[in-house]
């Protein structure tokens, strides 16, 4: 575990990203995955499926879930909007 290879407790090194990022660990990796696939819906190189699939979402609902709160979109009225 890297808190172990820094030196520090799992609870240390969670409260140091936090300082540092303003935002629990898990909520900043959602939030760059959900960039990432936004990015990716916008190139419309790939499907919303895979787009989601290539950010590491198992499903289209969940990624759903978590799009519509920081975008107001689902992913395909999303890659609709960017035209």
């Amino acid at each position: 575990m890297l808190s172990k290879r820094l030196g520090l407790s799992s609870r240390d090194a969670i409260a140091q990203v936090f300082r540092e990022l303003h935002r629990a660990p898990g909520r900043w990796i959602q939030e760059r995955r959900l960039d990432a696939a936004k990015q990716l819906l916008e190139s419309k190189a790939l499907s919303v499926s895979e787009s989601v699939t290539r950010v590491g979402y198992q499903e289209v609902a969940s990624f759903s879930r978590a799009l519509l709160p920081r975008y107001r979109f689902p992913p395909g009225e999303y890659r609709g909007q960017s035209e």
